[in-house]
This record gives C-alpha cells, sequence and structure tokens, in this order.
C-alpha cells in the first residue's frame, strides 16, 4: 500500500459536519505535484489534489470493508464454535486436550485466522494481518512461529493457539487478557471447530491441581510459579 501521508504534507482531519483533506501549499505544491503524478500515472483526475481526494475516499472504502470483514469472520467463527458445542462432539480430559493442543503448530492456527497470512513473505518467523484488527497497514503487526504468536499492536502480546483462538472468535477482547475458567473450555472448543484435531474439555468440572500435573509441594520458584499460574486458570481467575 501506498503510504502517501509519508510523502506529503497531508492530514485528514474530523469536523462537525464533514470530513476533509488539508492540502500543501506555497513552495510545495510543485514538488507534490510531481510525486502524485508519480504515484499515479494512469489518475483521470483534473489535478492532483482531486487525485489525493480519490484516493482518500478509497483509503476510506477500504477500511471500512476490513472492518466490516473483521465483523463477520468474528461472527462465523462464534456461529461455528456455538454449533460444535451443541453437537455429539468428542470430550476428552483435561490432559488430553492439552497435550492435543501443545501438538498443534501455532502457525496453522494463525494462518486460518488471519485475515492475510504471510504479509512479508521470506520473513521468520511469518507475519499476517489480524482478522480482528479492524485495520491493516503494512499486515505485519502479527507474527507466528510453531509455538506461540505475537500481536504487535495490541501490546506485543500473545500466546499459545488457544490464546489466538480466543482472540480470533471474539472470547477475548484483547490479546493482553488472560483466557482462564469458562473462556478456557470454550476456547479449547474453537479449535475443533475450526478443523483442528482437539477434544472438547470435559463439562464435569475442573480438573485438580493433582490431576494438571500440579501435584505435591513445588521444589524450585520455578515450579511454584507454574503451579501458582495453574490455580488460577483452573479456578477462572
Amino acid at each position: 500500500m501506498v503510504r502517501v501521508s509519508h510523502l506529503v504534507n497531508i492530514s485528514v482531519r474530523e469536523t462537525s459536519d464533514s470530513r476533509r483533506v488539508l492540502f500543501p501549499t506555497g513552495d510545495y505544491t510543485r514538488c507534490v505535484s510531481a510525486i502524485v503524478g508519480t504515484l499515479w500515472p494512469d489518475s483521470d483526475a483534473d489535478d492532483w489534489r482531486e487525485t489525493l481526494r480519490k484516493w482518500v475516499r478509497s483509503e476510506r472504502a477500504e477500511q471500512r470493508a476490513r472492518k466490516q470483514a473483521a465483523e463477520k469472520r468474528q461472527e462465523t467463527a462464534r456461529a461455528k464454535l456455538a454449533e460444535y458445542e451443541d453437537s455429539d462432539a468428542e470430550y476428552a480430559d483435561y490432559d488430553t486436550v492439552t497435550a492435543a493442543v501443545e501438538a498443534l503448530d501455532v502457525r496453522d492456527v494463525a494462518a486460518h485466522y488471519a485475515a492475510e497470512w504471510d504479509t512479508d513473505p521470506g520473513r521468520d518467523p511469518p507475519r499476517f494481518a489480524a482478522s480482528w484488527h479492524k485495520s491493516h497497514n503494512t499486515g505485519t503487526s502479527c507474527f507466528a512461529d510453531s509455538e506461540k504468536f505475537v500481536d504487535l499492536k495490541e501490546g506485543d502480546s500473545g500466546g499459545g493457539a488457544v490464546k489466538l483462538a480466543a482472540r480470533a472468535t471474539g472470547i477475548i477482547s484483547h490479546c493482553s487478557q488472560s483466557v482462564t475458567g469458562e473462556d478456557f473450555r470454550r476456547a479449547v472448543a474453537a479449535l475443533p471447530s475450526a478443523g483442528f484435531d482437539v477434544p472438547l474439555l470435559e463439562r464435569k468440572g475442573k480438573p485438580t491441581l493433582e490431576e494438571a500435573g500440579f501435584g505435591g509441594e513445588p521444589q524450585t520458584a520455578e515450579e511454584a510459579a507454574r503451579k501458582f499460574l495453574a490455580m488460577q486458570e483452573l479456578n477462572g481467575e
């Protein structure tokens, strides 16, 4: 996408009754005219000002279309999730579910939910335009590797496959939010509803710490931290 605002002194301001484009004046006019003519050599506008007005209108229309598409994708994902939860889907215990989730390649999950995948070919980890973003500039504000994704636009936050599914389906509204309790169960369910080989988490209740592999006294600070996080997740905090 051509970022004209970085090349010429243009700004779009909100007014009480309309939106208007402010153009450069004086000595800059000739330079801007030449730049616009180079960027849009096939423009049928009368002058460079009208060319920029048409570009701004086009950009606004594209942003509205992207926002509507993002909302539609979330609606579709939520509908699939609701349909899947009401079906005779396979259920499994906590250990089986988490093992299935951990076996997923987060890049595959990101590619499924992305508005656009691999938006900067050749970069590793691959970049993508998130389906939950209402607008995109370069489309490279998110990236994913095999274990996690990161959303630079939402405070460099992210997580694994469950967090990604939760964000993409609107279970959470920001990547910095935790996915616990019932939200965790629903985010897990979003994965098989999207076609990934993950069973639903049993509805019989949350597993105990022992069932989740955190029984006994922690021997190290790392084990204590993991047990604390597990308690928060299992208690829905």
